[in-house]
Order: C-alpha cells, then structure tokens, then sequence
C-alpha cells in the first residue's frame, strides 16, 4: 500500500514550527479545577500509520507531558484548507472505539470549508479494524490538552479561533472544553452531558451545538434536553438539532450525514470564520 506523505511544502512547514512549539509554555484553562497549567508541548512531523494513508493528511507525533511519568506519545493529523492562512483550528475528537478512518476521510469537509483541522489521539482506546493504531497515550485529560495546546501552534493557525468538535465519548469530552478562554465554539455529536464532570454553564463563554438522534442508547436524552435548556436560561449561544429515529454519531450516519454535516459547517462558519481576526 503507498504511503501518502503530502506535500514537501507543508512537511517543511510542520518541521519548521516544531523548533517554535517545543520551545513554547502554553497556560490553558483547566476545565476541571478552572486554573491555568503550564505545559511544553513537542511534536514533529512523522509517517503516516497504519490506515492512516487518507488524502490531505499531514501527521504528527506529540510527545505528551505525563507527570511522575515517562512522556507519552501521541498522533494526529491535520487537514490544511487551500490559501493563504491564518486559518481557524477545529479539534477533531474520537469516541470510545479510537479515530476511525471514517472520521478522517470526514475532515476535509471542515478543511475544505476554511478550517485548519487537527484529528488526533487522545486516549487509549480498544484496536479495531479500520481505526488508527494509537500509541498506548496518556490519560483522555492530558492527551485532549495536549491537544489544545498544539492546535493553536500549528502553521497558519489562528490563535483566537479554536473550535471543537467531538463524536460519542469526544462529545463528552468536548463539553469539559467549554471553560477553555481559547475555545469559541463546541459541536458535540451524539454526547452525554450527564456522564462526565461538566464546566459550570454560568462560566461558559463558547458557542454550543447539540447533534443528537432521537433515540440512542448511549445518550441520556433527557439529560441534553435540561443541559441545553439551562444554557438557554443563562443566556448562552446554544443550538441543537435532534434527528429522527434511532443510531449514533449523526454526522457519519448515511442517513443524517448530510444535513448534519451542513449544520456542523454553518455554525463553525458564525462562530469562528466570522470572528477569527489576524493575531497582531
């Protein structure tokens, strides 16, 4: 099978921003305990991994700051939109089962729109066929923040215009995003509020879309309805599309593919592309 390693432009790029970011000390915003933690994250640019040869991906490998503990590895790939940048970055999160090779041949949707994307790595999942083999990585919490912190060190990438979106497990992940300052918009997919520890809504300052079918066994429906109706008694931008019958990440389903994907690139469009702003 050939091996797809894109464009010796853009490797030469990736390679050049390594010697910035790994430098660099980032302080984003625990989600958790609501204070700064300082990070240094390096990455570099690296092969495609097994099942990872999809058009438009640009791989990397993080080296993940693990405490007490020998740093852990991590990959991801980033689609990069045609154009001169600076660009918004939107985070791309896999569920539960790993980062499929669906979700990648899904991405350059968001690229293609006008979003720099990176889909990566961030827990240790189950080895599936048709998934990316992961490197055995750090804790979901460290890996998402790793993450974060490169997302907006990648070249051309717009430090004020970071969005995020998250499919099952990443949904729920995603929600722990919202009292990220960085972060101006979240798309959660299929995601249950009610299962992982959640941002006080007051202190939520990001745009929220809410995907969900009507019945999914892994969504407490009921839960997002009163996690969505309290966002709306505070006041916050938040949107939701419930989809008719039965299943589970609706914008990789056949049947909802298309109008959820059209929703998912609209709001990133209102959120980001309209207020992202070249950094000074």
């Amino acid at each position: 099978m050939s091996r797809h390693k894109g464009s010796p432009a853009l490797r030469l790029l990736l390679a050049t921003a390594v010697l910035t970011t790994a430098a660099t000390v980032i302080a984003p915003m625990s989600a958790a305990a609501g204070s700064p933690v300082s990070n240094s994250i390096a990455w570099s640019p690296t092969d495609p991994p097994e099942n990872g040869d999809v058009a438009g991906a640009e791989w990397i490998e993080i080296d993940v700051p693990v405490p007490s503990s020998q740093d852990r590895r991590s990959l991801a790939a980033t689609f990069r939109p045609a154009g001169e940048g600076p660009f918004p970055v939107v985070v791309y999160l896999h569920g539960g089962s790993g980062l499929a090779t669906g979700m990648l041949r899904w991405a350059p949707r968001l690229s293609e729109a006008g979003f720099l994307v990176l889909a990566g790595c961030y827990a240790l999942t189950l080895r599936a066929a048709n998934r990316i083999a992961c490197p055995d990585g750090p804790s979901s919490d460290r890996g998402l923040e790793a993450l974060l912190d490169v997302a907006t060190e990648l070249p051309d990438a717009r430090r004020d215009g970071l969005g995020v979106l998250g499919l099952s497990i990443g949904a729920r992940m995603a929600f722990s995003t919202l009292g990220d300052p960085r972060i101006r918009a979240v798309a959660t997919d299929s995601g249950d509020p009610g299962i992982v520890p959640l941002v006080e809504p007051s202190s939520i300052g990001a745009a929220v879309l809410l995907l969900a079918f009507e019945q999914d066994s892994f969504v407490n429906e009921l839960a997002l309805h009163q996690y969505e109706q309290r966002l709306r008694d505070l006041g916050k931008t938040v949107e939701s599309h419930t989809f008719d019958g039965s299943g589970h990440v609706v914008t990789l389903s056949p049947g909802t593919s298309a109008e959820a994907t059209t929703l998912t690139l609209d709001f990133f469009r209102r959120h980001l592309l309209a207020t992202s702003r070249a950094l000074p």
